[in-house]
């Protein structure tokens, strides 16, 4: 009955975000990169992107890159990101087209709740509660805005999520076979993003306590599944490291510092793993003594640091970085005095109220400290594996998020981590509670309750959030009038057109498209078009407003795209939950060129 409806509640979540999915045409943001890679990789066969003619980049004023694509080596351009991804977009496109490919992140969404509800079942022990976590997971803000469009957190999930339910099987745990394939599916997450070490570092501690815990008989067996999932890993890890570095080299030098920190880190802790398996094997008494007496102190300092980073940490730091005209732009729309360098992360536990609920943020601390005390303890080992695989990345993000302060995108970071994990730690203890006699046993429905009903209630008013639905129909249109093989100068103007548009003509219209910056005058596009001439192509030019065509084109006919609008785009905020809709729109003007 159970997984019955655990799997119907992910299908109805899914579903639900299906029908309110994205089509993220626009690299306005990440979204945008995935998926014309995807739709690239499916018309193309190819991650890489031809440069223009060198008599054309030739021209004054003209470039190629724009948002989320760079100039690689050769002159070809290159997608920022890792493309395990954009792979599986392309490969639903290939099926079934826009439709497909805009309804992946959805369905992945579905099933990486599943994996969830899977593994908080394996890890509370308690249907009933794992359904509660897994509702309180799917229906909080982040969660949903995110598995409606084509973002880099959803396969996570659903790899990373996979991978803690079969490290908390303690038979899985032990054949070499199961957990070459759970290494597999750790490393492959680094052909998904970038810090994918993150949420590896925990792994070769957890198995050196799994291998102490055996005893001596059975710790080889131990021994043979950390190597078969070692071996696993390094394959996976392998894979997508060489992606990044050969087709997003710039990307990779970009992030260079952050990259080199998690690989030491990875290393360091696999030599702390090693190194503390052989000290403690020749001094289990020793081990014995200390775990007990961490087991009756150490939940006691997590509920301390807990509350404190909540309560006390925003009233001791105010976190600043570089100015951001961006988030002054925020702080003005919210009536605030304009500071860029504010970074927020200081209240990283607020946010998490914001969308769990305060009760639910309480019964996360109080878990964690459960869960201390009776990993401690050594009563319950297979608590180690969420521990291990999601508690790193929530220490440091919620530490440091080091994304864009803006609500809901800076949940991002907390998505892979943080937010499962709270939902996890809050259900175990509540179903811990539902065991005990009296009180605590007559409030675990109450409190499961509550744990859904947070989310539930703040998602309800933005339960139509979505991002660029239907900016096909703005950009077919045009694909139709270029014709195959067109050439395409986009112009700038008074907005970012010229950055969000490019590769979308790119991948939807297979067009050859080039960036005149600045101020483009008649003379720039008219060498422009000679030079795609030379080749025997028309040039057509792309702008915000018919009258940017105009002015370097007099007399042009210019055509406009049919506007579309969205009225569901979910606010953007710093300083509370989003809690409402915007309006968008997107149109552009085109138009035929021919070179006097």
């Amino acid at each position: 009955m159970w997984a019955a409806a655990g799997l119907a509640v992910c299908a109805a979540l899914g579903v639900w975000n299906v029908a309110h999915h994205g089509e993220h045409v626009l690299i306005n943001r990440d979204p945008g990169v995935y998926a014309n890679a995807g739709r690239w990789i499916a018309s193309n066969g190819d991650l890489r992107v031809p440069p223009a003619p060198d008599a054309v980049l030739a021209v004054e004023g003209v470039t190629q890159h724009s948002f989320g694509v760079y100039v690689g080596d050769g002159g070809h351009l290159e997608f920022q990101f890792a493309h395990l991804l954009p792979a599986l977009l392309a490969q639903a496109h290939r099926i079934g087209g826009d439709g497909l490919m805009f309804a992946v992140p959805p369905v992945l969404g579905a099933a990486a709740l599943l994996a969830f509800f899977v593994l908080a079942w394996r890890v509370v022990r308690a249907p009933w509660a794992a359904l509660a976590a897994t509702a309180a997971l799917g229906l909080t803000i982040p969660q949903v805005a995110f598995s409606r469009d084509s973002y880099s957190e959803i396969p996570t999930q659903l790899l990373a999520f996979t991978v803690v339910w079969l490290l908390a099987d303690g038979r899985a745990r032990t054949d070499a076979r199961v957990m070459a394939v759970a290494g597999l599916l750790a490393g492959a997450i680094q052909a998904v993003r970038i810090d994918a070490v993150i949420l590896l570092v925990g792994i070769p501690p957890a198995f050196a306590a799994w291998w102490l815990a055996a005893g001596r008989e059975s710790r080889p067996v131990v021994a043979r599944a950390a190597g078969a999932f070692t071996a696993g890993a390094s394959i996976g890890l392998v894979v997508g490291l060489t992606d990044l570095v050969v087709r997003s080299g710039d990307y990779v030098r970009d992030l260079s510092g952050e990259l080199r920190a998690l690989v030491i880190a990875g290393a360091a802790s696999v030599a702390v793993a090693l190194a503390g398996a052989v000290i403690a094997s020749r001094a289990p008494g020793a081990v014995a003594r200390g775990a007990r007496w961490a087991a009756a102190f150490a939940p006691w300092v997590v509920v301390v640091v807990g509350l404190a980073a909540w309560w006390v940490r925003p009233a001791l730091e105010e976190v600043h970085g570089a100015r951001s005209a961006f988030v002054e732009g925020l702080q003005r729309a919210e009536g605030l005095p304009p500071d860029g360098t504010l970074q927020y992360y200081d209240h990283s536990l607020d946010w998490m109220a914001w969308y769990h609920g305060r009760a639910g943020v309480a019964l996360a601390i109080v878990g964690a400290a459960w869960v201390t005390r009776r990993i401690l303890a050594a009563r319950e080992l297979h608590l180690l594996a969420p521990v291990a695989v999601l508690a790193p990345a929530a220490a440091l993000y919620l530490w440091r998020a080091q994304a864009f302060q803006d609500h809901v995108w800076v949940m991002r970071r907390l998505l892979i981590g943080a937010m499962p994990l709270f939902a996890l730690l809050a259900a175990a203890v509540v179903a811990w509670s539902a065991t005990r006699r009296g009180v605590l046993r007559a409030v675990a429905p109450v409190a499961a309750a509550v744990l859904v009903a947070a989310p539930a209630s703040s998602v309800w008013g933005v339960a139509r959030m979505t991002e660029q639905p239907g900016y096909t129909r703005a950009i077919d249109p045009a694909c139709g009038a270029f014709g195959p093989g067109a050439a395409v100068a986009v112009l700038q103007g008074d907005g970012l057109l010229h950055e969000w548009v490019p590769q979308t003509l790119r991948s939807w219209c297979g067009a050859e498209v080039v960036v005149l910056r600045g101020r483009p005058a008649a003379e720039s596009v008219r060498a422009v078009a000679r030079a795609f001439g030379a080749s025997g192509r028309a040039l057509w030019l792309v702008a915000t407003t018919p009258e940017d065509v105009l002015a370097v084109a007099p007399g042009v006919p210019v055509a406009m795209t049919g506007v579309v609008v969205n009225e569901h785009e979910l606010e953007r905020t710093l300083t509370r939950r989003p809690s409402r809709y915007v309006r968008t729109d997107f149109a552009f003007a085109y138009a035929p060129y021919r070179a006097p």
